[in-house]
């Protein structure tokens, strides 16, 4: 206009000061212009690319000056001359993920900008394209819903499908993934041993670790492994309902943990890159008597989902184990969750899935969930004597913790401590958790049942005594004692 003009820098401009001139021709010949300007045209300067290295599918972040303003396809950044899907660019800040077409090995990074005929390109910086490595598997070997954890390198993060573990060629549920930890569980696999591989397939290409080995079963060819069942629902250590995954909001995904808590988020309904958590509740005096206020029964854990109180733009679907021994009709069972303020349960529409023993419904947002049903007929005995006590599993394998287990009606306290071969006590506690009336497999029926988990990785291999003390008021105390193996 008479006062503004605006275009773009031409791309045979070059780099450096040149002249800037305003021009106008005139009718019949001729043209008046302004003075010349001095204009400098600068390239794109990288003064860091972080980080240095990382796996396909992996994010990254350059930082500089003179990046200039998005502009298509005309700006990019390649590695080894292949372009990397970009998230962010504005003048100092450029974001994206290593393209997943790369080759494993040293790459060369460089900034381009393109405009007409011309081109300007940053120095080009050094990035280490990583192939993940599995330099630990804990345990070994083990029976369908056995918890396993690899540790190692290059895992790089979590992302939806196109990231995952495959044990002789099955996708394995996830429940912690980051850079230098995995943890699955064994499902959907016969007795056998099978390579365990841990895969990334971005768009454009994949990557595989080299080959890990387990063995599902509960046996091998030196001999019985000596493995306890599954423990009941109720009996589960904490572990089991554990849950750690940083999610894109471009990809979403999946976490289930080894109890069968999961959560299944679709694309872009988190509003940005979320670290999703599960976190086991212990009933506490708030909810249970909401939970009788509504004439409601508990059929399983509570499970805080996390962060709290994060908003979805489209539903997701959270699904939650429960005890069938826990209810007297696995028809009428609902997902509540937990409202704080108004400290109520609310219950959602709900499908339940009996050969699974989960209980599925939609929610808009995270809070406390836990399955709620009808109370069963048969209830536990409140009177004060001992029904049953054990460890479990016993001898714990790896850094399985050890869990502590009495029945004995209700009580007021229950103590627990643990004693080397030595004599020395190593472990002491009175966190004995109330799980309320199960029925456990002991041909006992329901009974009120308290547990305690012990983790055992600070301990070395060995034989250890725990004595375990319940007491109730006006009663003689329960005491009894017995032995727990660790082996590393």
């Amino acid at each position: 206009n008479d006062t503004t003009i605006s275009g773009t820098i031409p791309g045979q401009a070059g780099v450096g000061a040149v002249s800037l001139e305003v021009r106008r021709d005139v009718a019949g010949g001729g043209s008046l212009s302004t003075d010349p300007l001095t204009f400098t045209v600068t390239t794109a300067s990288v003064t860091s690319l972080a980080p240095a290295s990382g796996p396909i599918g992996a994010p990254f972040t350059i930082s500089g000056t003179s990046f200039g303003s998005y502009a298509g396809s005309n700006t990019r950044v390649k590695f080894n001359g292949i372009e990397a899907p970009l998230s962010a660019w504005n003048d100092t800040t450029i974001s994206g993920t290593v393209p997943g077409a790369i080759s494993s090995g040293p790459a060369e990074v460089v900034v381009e900008r393109a405009a007409e005929t011309g081109l300007s390109s940053s120095a080009t910086q050094a990035f280490l394209v990583v192939v993940p490595v599995i330099s630990t598997i804990t345990p070994g070997f083990g029976p369908a819903d056995t918890v396993v954890t690899l540790e190692g390198s290059g895992f790089g993060p979590y992302a939806g499908a196109a990231t995952k573990v495959l044990v002789g060629g099955t996708t394995v549920p996830l429940s912690v993934w980051n850079d230098s930890t995995i943890v699955w569980t064994v499902s959907g696999l016969g007795d056998g041993t099978y390579p365990v591989i841990v895969e990334r397939s971005p768009a454009g290409g994949t990557i595989q670790s080299s080959s890990a080995t387990f063995t599902v079963g509960t046996g091998y060819a030196g001999g019985a492994l000596g493995l306890r069942a599954t423990a009941p629902l109720a009996a589960q250590p904490d572990n089991r309902f554990r849950g750690d995954m940083n999610l894109s909001s471009a990809d979403g995904g999946r976490i289930q943990t080894p109890s069968k808590a999961a959560v299944s988020i679709p694309p872009r309904a988190l509003a940005k890159d979320t670290e999703i958590t599960f976190r086991r509740l212990h009933q506490d005096g708030l909810r249970s008597s909401a939970a009788e206020a509504v004439k409601k029964s508990a059929a399983g854990e509570a499970i805080e989902f996390g962060p709290e109180g994060t908003l979805f733009t489209t539903p997701v679907t959270i699904e939650l184990p429960y005890d069938p021994a826990l209810t007297a009709d696995e028809s009428q069972l609902a997902v509540h969750y937990y409202d704080p303020l108004r400290r109520v349960w609310e219950s959602l529409p709900s499908i339940v899935d009996r050969s699974r023993h989960v209980v599925k419904a939609q929610t808009a947002h995270f809070s406390i969930y836990q399955p709620m049903g009808l109370a069963p007929t048969t209830v536990a005995q409140d009177e004060f004597y001992l029904r049953d006590f054990y460890a479990f599993p016993n001898p714990s394998r790896g850094n399985a913790a050890v869990n502590f287990r009495i029945q004995p009606g209700l009580a007021d306290t229950i103590e627990l401590r643990v004693y080397d071969l030595s004599g020395r006590k190593i472990h002491d506690s009175t966190d004995f958790v109330f799980r309320g009336a199960i029925d456990d497999g002991n041909g006992k029926g329901n009974q009120n049942t308290y547990d305690h988990s012990w983790d055992v990785s600070g301990v070395g291999s060995g034989v250890y005594t725990y004595v375990i003390k319940a007491s109730r008021a006006g009663q003689k105390p329960i005491i009894k004692s017995g032995k727990a193996g660790v082996i590393k």
